[in-house]
């Protein structure tokens, strides 16, 4: 309130509080300035915001009592009907308060009902005030509120607990090999000699073994990861460190748990 003795707010009333001085305050004058176009605050006059409460002269709208003059497009208020009171922005909301002689006691809790939107209608003793709805019942237009408040911050606070359970069949059914059919090279490759195919969709830990199609082991590949990441490199060599032969091949996957799965691959390769 201590504020509005400066010049500059669009109501030309200094000394009394109103709505349109909270448009000397930011953010609220930044965005008129920006070209929202409604009730400018003139340059350079800037309005602050306090922490504690200071009563002084408030007033909300023309009222029935009170005389106005037009003097350009301001309008000037010689009467004040709100009596004594201050303005607060909580939640997002300008909120007046008045009628009072002295603040309420430390301590005192007050309990903010708001809303988004617009009210209308159950205006008295004006004519032209809300045409078409004077006298009539209350109707509300609800709006979505959006996060204005000067200040606010939205802080997320979350735990992630991370659990190995046994693996099943299902988890099983989900491992594959990349890529399927294997043709020479592929894009994980980074030269014709260091191949790769990989297993996907593993438990964390695993056992792979590789056949031929005779039934003769070809590689054992064990899978133990930290970082529950499911995948399996084979550098398509057998346990002699040769370049597998190309055709059909066998995988068996088996899990601490005991589940097992087969599942096969095709592999079309040169001869080194």
């Amino acid at each position: 309130q201590a504020a509005t003795t400066a010049a500059g707010s669009y109501d030309g009333r200094p000394g009394t509080l109103t709505p349109l001085d909270w448009t000397c305050v930011k953010p609220f004058k930044t965005f008129i300035a920006g070209g929202a176009g409604f009730f400018p605050c003139a340059g350079g006059t800037e309005y602050a915001v306090s922490k504690t409460a200071l009563l002084g002269p408030v007033a909300v709208g023309a009222g029935n009592n009170q005389s106005t003059a037009n003097a350009g497009s301001v309008r000037t208020t010689t009467n004040n009907n709100g009596g004594q009171g201050f303005s607060m922005y909580v939640a997002g909301t300008i909120t007046f308060f008045g009628g009072m002689t002295v603040l309420p006691a430390a301590g005192a809790q007050w309990t903010l009902r708001t809303y988004a939107g617009a009210v209308f209608g159950g205006g008295t003793g004006c004519a032209t005030c809300n045409a078409g709805n004077n006298g009539a019942n209350y109707r509300f237009i609800s709006a979505s509120r959006p996060m204005t408040a000067v200040g606010a911050e939205v802080v997320f606070n979350y735990t992630v607990n991370q659990t190995v359970t046994q693996t099943t069949k299902a988890d099983l059914a989900r491992v594959h090999t990349v890529p399927d059919p294997y043709y020479v090279t592929n894009s994980f490759e980074r030269s014709p000699s260091a191949k790769i195919i990989k297993f996907v969709n593993l438990p964390s830990q695993a056992i792979v073994r590789i056949y031929s199609t005779s039934g003769v082991l070809v590689r054992v590949l064990e899978h133990n990861a930290t970082n529950f990441d499911g995948t399996l490199d084979w550098d398509v060599r057998n346990r002699n460190n040769q370049v597998v032969a190309s055709g059909v091949y066998f995988y068996h996957i088996e899990s601490p748990s005991g589940q097992r799965r087969i599942g096969r691959m095709t592999i079309d390769n040169f001869a080194q």
